[in-house]
This record gives structure tokens, sequence and C-alpha cells, in this order.
């Protein structure tokens, strides 16, 4: 284990030792992996620069995820958290991960959960690929709270309640529809009228759009937006999107 004694680039050193290992013994070959210390990513005319920096492929999209190691003498300040979750909030769709050797202060943790940001102390490392597992579960299977951006789509779940993973598909007229809902209460009232179990409405995050359109894309499906509930199941008002004006109108990220 590392001496806390040690300073920045030797906790750098043993930080990347250990999620290097672990990115390598838990992926398979056909994921591509991009590893690399002391990061430099362009945006404009500017850089943001990260401490550790890697990013894989995972059902043909690419997450990344930024990590900045702090071996300070006391615990980090909501302060040095701020100015970090200021370059991941400007280069948008990346996980962030903070590691300190001497923990967090109570406010900088708070501000830390509340923006998606991982704190670790070192003791915490063998844990890293779980935690990174947790939030990205997080992106594609949402918990019942969460609200949609803007939209709520049908996913289904199992005989426990839990979220399979998959997604409603509708045909209609031989072609494959994908609902999506302006309102949790819709969706709701349509599995009503149709007596449905087996599906939820669970809010569709920015993160997700990628997943959801280059699925429906695979598909060659189409999104129906229900903007308007009705009385009957088919007395629903809305309009057909395609996965590429949906994502050119839709998402932002």
């Amino acid at each position: 284990m590392l001496n806390i004694e040690n300073k920045g680039r030797e906790f750098e050193e043993y930080v990347h030792y250990i999620y290097d290992f672990l990115l390598n013994i838990d992926t398979d070959q056909t994921e591509e992996i991009i590893v690399t210390k002391n990061a430099k990513i362009r945006k404009s005319n500017y850089t943001h620069e990260f401490d550790i920096y890697y990013e894989f492929k995972k059902a043909g999209i690419t997450h990344r995820v930024a990590i900045e190691c702090k071996n300070t003498n006391v615990p980090i300040n909501k302060g040095r958290v701020q100015e970090f979750e200021s370059k991941l909030r400007d280069l948008n769709n990346i996980i962030g991960a903070i590691i300190s050797l001497s923990g967090f202060q109570d406010g900088a943790k708070m501000f830390a959960d509340e923006k998606g940001i991982i704190t670790l102390l070192a003791s915490d490392l063998p844990n890293f690929m779980q935690l990174i597992s947790i939030r990205l579960t997080n992106v594609f299977l949402p918990n019942p709270k969460q609200r949609g951006e803007p939209f709520y789509i049908l996913m289904e779940i199992d005989q426990y309640n839990n979220l399979t993973g998959s997604y409603e598909i509708i045909e209609r007229n031989h072609k494959n529809f994908i609902f999506l809902f302006l309102s949790k209460k819709h969706a709701e009232k349509y599995l009503s009228h149709k007596k449905i179990e087996d599906l939820q409405p669970r809010a569709l995050k920015q993160e997700s759009y990628d997943h959801v359109i280059l699925m429906a894309t695979r598909l060659k499906a189409m999104f129906s937006i229900i903007i308007l509930p009705g009385d009957t199941e088919t007395n629903f008002i809305g309009f057909d999107i395609s996965p590429e004006d949906l994502k050119k109108e839709y998402y932002y990220i």
C-alpha cells in the first residue's frame, strides 16, 4: 500500500497501475480502451487537463472517465471539487472521479454526490471498476425517482420488479415504434388502458440518448412522442419522429 507521505506523481503512478490492471482483467477483447496519464483534452481553443483519463466502448457507445488524484495533507474542500466539476461540465458526457489520500470535507462530499462525481479513498481502488459499473447502470437503467429529460420511455421489468434493460418496441402498420411520453402520468395511463404489468415508465436521461438512438437505428424503428393521453388505449395524441431528428431536436449533450 502506498505510504501517505509519498507525493503526487508516485500516487498517480499507483492509481494508474491499479485501474489499468482492473481494466485489462474486467473487459473483453471486443471493447476498445484508451488509457492516458496527464491527459489534455481540447475543446475549441483551450484544453482541460486530467491526472488520469480513460475511455472504452460498450455496446457501440464510447464512455469517458476522468480521474483526479489528490495527495494533500488535509481533506479535499468543496472548492477543489467545484473546479473539477466545471471541467467535466464543459466537456459533457464524461464520468468524473476524485481519489484522495486524506478524505473529503463534508461540503465537498455532498457537492460531489449532487453532481454525480465519484469520491474515493486509496483503499477504495480495488472496487473502482464496480463503482464505474454502477454509474453506467444508472445511465442505462434509471431508477423510478429520476425525471425525464424530457421524456419517459417504457422499460421491461421481471417478476421481482427489476428492470431487464429492454425497451418496449411496438409494431404498427408493419413498422417498429418506440413510445416516448412527456409525462410519467401519461405513460402510466397508457399502461393502465392496455393492462400491461411487465412494463414501467422510466426517465430517458440525456446520457442514454446515444444508446436508445443507436438501438432504434439498428432496428429501423421510429419514435412516437405522446403529448396528450386519451380515454382509450388507442386514443392518444402524438407525432412520429426519426432517430436522427430526435437527436437533433432534443439531445443537448
